[in-house]
């Protein structure tokens, strides 16, 4: 079984109000640098970045007036600009939290005052019984404080577990856990948080990789924190141009819930290797069959409209690929000869939202690439927070009655997707569901991911 993944999908709200968490006495004392981009007045706003650097925003004044929210990417760039608090991913909520909380911790230790430092027991019981120290050599002591420098924790001693699934930042007397990182379903590690103030799931699931470890599998379970990897452009380059001499293309099957983002993180990543001068061969499908009539914002190229007794009659001929009913009662299918034409000139993308038939799709279209000696296809799962899934419906509908049924119906069906990820990462013969998370304005992680998945494939074929 491989190891359990950490998961911001699905958390809870942050502890408490952002604005009566993070206040001006908290943050005033903290770090500040020059925003990236020019206000041109500053209306009362000033800039605020935690000294971490993972998120950076205008600062009121007002107290708990924040705004225009900008959070730092993989590749060391900032997003687009995030305006109210409300549309932040979950993680950063609560990073803001604990942001609040850090400067909350160190004006009750610059004071002395140990009526108010009750609050900071919470969590320290369980931190104190993980004592790394009998599983600690010099070898890993010294990588670790290395590390720890690096992500700008002078004086602690950094370690994660052998699936590398948490980083623990380890006070480097007591060898206790004094900051923890987890990591993300995109493969990325959460910002460093306080141990005593991790989401309670979190620190549970901390101390349960923990308490699985002993004297005798330390060797094995403990382990220096791994570098980040940086996505590699020159390969992924190389790898098209490969693909493109051998004319060895592939179909990308793309699911998820209603308003996720699967159109937006295919038509991003093809902007981007445009933008970077890569000829990456790729279109959208045109080889949807439906019975239903078509919707104001489509054209009539988007899909194969057709009769319901058209479809029935295609579909009895076994002519299609994988007919389905969808929960509106419309029929949806794939022409194989559309399909077969378009592969012929490139790799092809095919969305599939809000349907228990993806996998239905895949495997019928799998068979039919077999049959003619082509290359399988790849599923893609394209994942948001639960909140993040709220603001996208939010803004498509202005009918409130529409809204809950779309909220409702994309988290249950969002529940199924990532149940069957699960099962499939478990089963060896089974097709693999591919991640990309599609956070709000987190464009280039999402960019990243999908065209990692798709130089992972032509690496495949190498």
């Amino acid at each position: 079984m491989p190891p359990r993944e950490f998961s911001h999908i699905g958390m809870p709200a942050a502890p408490a109000d952002f604005a009566d968490t993070l206040t001006h006495r908290h943050v005033l004392t903290t770090k500040t640098v020059k925003l990236s981009y020019e206000t041109g007045e500053s209306d009362g706003y000033t800039p605020f970045v935690d000294e971490r650097g993972y998120i950076q925003c205008e600062m009121g004044p007002k107290e708990g007036d924040f705004r225009n929210f900008q959070l730092m990417q993989r590749n060391g760039t900032w997003t687009q600009v995030i305006p109210t608090v409300d549309k932040l991913p979950i993680v950063y909520r609560e990073y803001l939290f604990h942001l609040g909380w850090l400067k909350q911790k160190e004006h009750v230790e610059r004071s002395g005052d140990i009526k108010k430092s009750d609050f900071l027991s919470q969590g320290r019981d369980r931190a104190s019984t993980m004592n790394f120290a009998p599983f600690l050599t010099d070898e890993l002591i010294h990588a670790g404080k290395i590390y720890a420098e690096e992500m700008k924790f002078p004086g602690h001693i950094a370690i994660c577990d052998a699936s590398r699934q948490v980083e623990f930042y380890l006070d480097a007397h007591t060898f206790t856990p004094a900051y923890a990182r987890i990591r993300l379903q995109d493969t990325s590690f959460s910002p460093p948080f306080v141990f005593s103030q991790l989401p309670p799931e979190w620190q549970a699931e901390a101390q349960q990789f923990f308490s699985s470890l002993s004297k005798e599998n330390a060797a094995e379970c403990i382990v220096t924190p791994e570098r980040q990897k940086k996505f590699d452009v020159d390969t992924l380059h190389a790898n098209i141009a490969q693909q493109n001499d051998t004319l060895r293309f592939r179909v990308f099957i793309v699911v998820g819930t209603s308003g996720i983002g699967k159109d937006t993180v295919v038509d991003r990543s093809l902007d981007w290797t445009r933008q970077q001068g890569i000829a990456l061969r790729m279109r959208k499908t045109k080889s949807r069959v439906t019975d239903r009539k078509k919707r104001p914002a489509e054209s009539a190229e988007d899909n194969i409209y057709v009769s319901t007794e058209e479809f029935e009659r295609r579909a009895g001929a076994k002519e299609l690929i994988h007919p389905y009913q969808s929960r509106r009662d419309d029929m949806y299918a794939y022409d194989p000869s559309v399909l077969l034409q378009e592969l012929q000139g490139g790799n092809v993308t095919l969305t599939i939202a809000n349907s228990d038939h993806y996998q239905g799709v895949y495997e019928d279209i799998r068979a039919r690439l077999a049959a003619l000696h082509l290359l399988d296809p790849v599923l893609v799962l394209i994942e948001k927070d639960t909140e993040q899934i709220h603001v996208s419906i939010e803004g498509r509908d202005a009918d409130s009655n529409q809204k809950k049924q779309r909220i409702a119906s994309a988290e249950q069906f969002q529940a199924g997707f990532r149940s069957d990820l699960a099962l499939s990462q478990q089963n060896e013969d089974g097709p693999v569901l591919h991640t990309v998370i599609n956070n709000y304005m987190m464009f280039d992680d999402s960019i990243e991911r999908f065209l990692s998945i798709v130089n992972d494939h032509m690496q495949d074929e190498q």
